[in-house]
């Protein structure tokens, strides 16, 4: 029997993990504060739809892409081409 660490045990997996979790607490939050500011400041509940999904369909189509090159080119390469693009 082969002599296995723990998936808990792995620093990267336990990073990637938390860093999962903070990116969708921080999408939720953005998803609430927004559709709450649309309500409650604008007072604009028919135009909610279309703020949530000018809000949402360019993340839905940045993350196609963002697999695309992420599975094309190095990962390095990637990001220091966003760094440049800034």
């Amino acid at each position: 029997m082969e002599n296995t660490n723990p998936l808990l045990r792995n620093r990267t997996f336990v990073l990637l993990l938390f860093a999962g979790f903070l990116t969708i607490a921080s999408y939720s939050m953005f998803i609430t504060t927004t559709t709450w500011y649309v309500v409650t400041d604008l007072g604009s509940v028919s135009q909610l739809g279309i703020i949530l999904i000018a809000a949402t369909v360019p993340r839905l189509i940045m993350m196609v892409f963002g697999g695309v090159l992420a599975d094309t080119f190095k990962k390095t390469t990637i990001m220091f081409s966003a760094n440049v693009a800034k």
